[in-house]
């Protein structure tokens, strides 16, 4: 409201729907919301000469004039990019059928993540008997076999098991 008062903005949290408003009324189809966990991407597509409008074609990644040399250019990077998908996959599954060796410690605190997805070092610390430097460590060890991952910040966040 200080912001308003101070005529720094127009109004208070109408941003978004004015902008999605705009694009309706350029025929530009409706504002695409992605929700991406932690983050939210906004895709906008350009008009196609035939009035479509194509999902495969985003405004910020192509300019208005394309040639069909830019347009192969594009379909074979999109192509190379399914295809490092499909490998990407293929890796994780080859990793995660790879056995993990834990040693007591980290199957303790192993045990603990996976009861408790939001569970803090300090909790973990508690539980255990050990000190918040101790849990940190194993967690880091945890991490770079990449058994875990934190997402989110360290006191919003949680706990992702990779297994």
């Amino acid at each position: 409201m200080a912001f308003s008062y101070m005529h720094l903005i127009e109004r208070w949290g109408t941003g978004m729907l004015r902008i999605a408003e705009m694009i309706r009324e350029a025929g530009l189809g409706d504002l695409e919301i992605i929700d991406g966990g932690t983050e939210l991407r906004f895709n906008i597509y350009r008009k196609h000469n035939t009035g479509q409008t194509p999902k495969a074609e985003q405004v910020s990644g192509q300019s208005a004039g394309q040639t069909p040399e830019t347009e192969q250019a594009v379909e074979q990077g999109q192509k190379r990019e399914q295809d490092t998908e499909q490998v990407t996959e293929q890796d994780q599954t080859t990793e995660q059928t790879q056995e993990i060796k834990f040693n007591s410690s980290e199957k303790k605190v192993f045990d603990l993540l996976e009861n408790n997805k939001y569970i803090t070092i300090s909790e973990i610390a508690d539980k255990l008997g050990w000190g918040r430097s101790k849990v940190t460590y194993y967690i880091e060890k945890l991490k770079a076999k990449s058994v875990i991952e934190r997402v989110g910040s360290s006191q919003k966040g949680y706990w992702k098991i990779k297994l």
